[in-house]
Order: C-alpha cells, then structure tokens, then sequence
C-alpha cells in the first residue's frame, strides 16, 4: 500500500488469473514417482482379479457340464459361480484403468492424477459395497447357525 494518500486505491490481484482445477501447479516429482512405483502392484493385483474371475467361471461351466444329469442343484451351484466370476471383473477393470492412467501422469499433470485417482475411488467403492454385502451375509448365518439348533429342539 503506498503513503500517497492521493493515490488510487490498488488491489494484490496479480496478472495471472488463479490456477484452474486440473490444471494447477505442477505435481512434485515425488508424487509422480511413488504412483509409478505403484503401478506394477496395482497391475499385479488386477491380474491376480482377471486370473480369479476366469478360474470361477470356468468351475462353474465344469460344475453345470458335469452336474447337468445331477439336476438343478448342480445348475444352481454352476450360475452362481458364474455370478461370482461376473462380480470379480468390474474391481480387476478399475484396476486396469488405474493403472493404465498412472501410466500418463508424467505427461498429464494433475489431469492425469485426478482421473487416477477417480478410478482408484470406484474400486474402493465397490470393494465397499462388496465387503458390506459379504458381512451381511456372515451374519446373517451366523444368527441361523445359532437360531436354528434352539428353534429345532
């Protein structure tokens, strides 16, 4: 502020308008390292997803092949898994697609970073979902496993 008290009165806008979302400073060569040093676990893990969703559903095509004569139980047995190889694909995708876009961070900045980490969130989220939904399930027969035997006596 100056001693002028003619002066016109001045702002601390500078010239350059504020980094947009996106595309603000550039990203530490730190941050850019350690996702690149992540990259080959993450990679590990979505094929450790693909390789586990391929073996379920072929038990599953094995199960309703085999068990075709043994009736609808085995048919039942059979889709479920099939169900289970569907349910591991969508993690083992965001996984991909995580690491694939950590690939261009170097080249994208912050962009890149920001949709890694988007498809980082949809992972964890349907992990959540998934995990919530298994516990749910854990209870619900352990409450069966106890109610049964006293209810049956």
């Amino acid at each position: 502020m100056s001693d002028d008290i003619f002066a016109p009165p001045g702002s601390n806008i500078t010239s350059e308008p504020p980094p947009r979302r996106g595309t603000d400073a550039e990203l530490s060569r730190r941050v850019i390292e350690t996702m690149l040093r992540t990259r080959p676990w993450v990679l590990f893990f979505a094929i450790l997803g693909f390789l586990g969703m391929t073996i379920t559903v072929g038990i599953g095509i094995f199960i309703m092949v085999l068990g075709l004569s043994e009736g609808i139980g085995a048919l039942a047995v059979g889709i479920l898994y099939l169900l289970l190889g569907v349910v591991y694909f969508y993690p083992s995708l965001y996984l991909v697609r995580f690491a694939n876009t950590i690939k261009t961070i170097e080249e994208s900045g912050s962009i890149g970073l920001e949709l890694a980490l988007e498809y980082e969130r949809k992972f964890w989220k349907y992990v959540g979902i998934l995990m919530t939904i298994v516990m749910s399930f854990y209870a619900i027969a352990i409450v069966a496993a106890i109610a049964v035997p006293l209810l049956t006596r």
